[in-house]
């Protein structure tokens, strides 16, 4: 059940899987890397990067289901990113969006050796990837040790995801994802909900 290149379409003519954005102390062989999936073009395309739900705790940069995802884009002539990245409880916010910067930040000094546009990167996620592209579109503090900014993304796309950390509840789930990845400190749940950095994004 997971996404390999004999089911994508035949508009995707490269498939680089496995790439190591991340190669630096502490560096996770299997999680900090990530697929790359790129259609036939001889110019530069726009491209997505996709982060994976599973709240915070679970889920694959190649999940069963990618595959329409993926072909959605490149048969349009569009790159796809797909991004694994550390899961609680062995780390806690902000080891994850920490991660998705590294991602991001990889796949935009690196553009230029795939034909991947740098001023049409989007982002796009479901779940707790929803909650992880929005929260990095607003916060620049994450992009910013990379010297970039969020002005570097073009669009974000984000999917069923979590925007109020401070004020949400895990009913009838127990480990509770929410404490997992967070823990319980009011001040950090602030500073890890999208809608709370919209105000201080706009200023």
């Amino acid at each position: 059940g997971v996404l390999t290149p004999s089911v994508l379409s035949q508009s995707t003519t490269r498939v680089v899987q496995n790439v190591p954005y991340f190669s630096g102390q502490g560096a996770d062989p299997r999680l900090h890397t990530l697929d790359l999936y790129l259609p036939q073009s001889e110019s530069k395309f726009p491209l997505v990067l996709f982060v994976h739900g599973g709240a915070w705790r679970g889920g694959d940069k190649s999940q069963e289901g990618r595959v329409n995802f993926v072909n959605l884009f490149t048969s349009r002539g569009w790159g796809v990113a797909s991004v694994n990245y550390r899961l609680s409880p062995a780390v806690q916010h902000p080891a994850h969006l920490e991660d998705v910067a590294r991602a991001f930040a990889w796949v935009y000094k690196n553009a230029g050796g795939y034909r991947i546009d740098p001023d049409e990167i989007f982002l796009a996620g479901h779940s707790a990837g929803g909650h992880l592209v929005s929260l990095l579109a607003l916060d620049p503090k994450y992009l910013s040790r990379h010297g970039l900014s969020p002005e570097n993304i073009k669009g974000v796309m984000t999917i069923s995801g979590l925007y109020d950390v401070a004020n949400s509840y895990d009913l009838g789930v127990s480990p509770y994802p929410r404490e997992q990845a967070f823990g319980r400190d009011a001040e950090g749940q602030r500073d890890a909900s999208p809608a709370l950095q919209v105000a201080t994004a706009d200023t």
